[in-house]
């Protein structure tokens, strides 16, 4: 993954709940705006690994987020495929991880 680029997968986060696990580079006006959007509760900051779990209902304010503060981010399929998403919504399929 390139350094600039945001990364999200699914995962079951704090106490069996579908959520995100995003891993970005630091922006102050993301975290502003994720704080702002999304309660305390249902986010997490992750300080060792330096990602954050962001509750599942929140997709949508999160992928609005993405897409306003970054050109492009991807996304970790269950395959362990990437998809490359793109500001404007076009999707750029990877092939598997190794």
């Amino acid at each position: 993954m390139a350094e600039s680029v945001p990364r999200i997968e699914a995962v079951v986060g704090p106490d069996d709940r579908d959520g995100w696990l995003v891993s970005a580079p630091y922006d102050e006006g993301f975290v502003a705006e994720l704080k702002a959007h999304v309660r305390s509760g249902d986010r997490r900051w992750h300080a060792e690994a330096k990602n954050w779990w962001v509750a599942g209902e929140h997709h949508g304010m999160l992928v609005y987020l993405l897409k306003r503060f970054w050109e492009e981010y991807e996304v970790v399929q269950e395959d362990g495929s990437v998809e490359i998403i793109t500001r404007s919504g076009e999707r750029i399929r990877q092939g598997g991880l190794f």
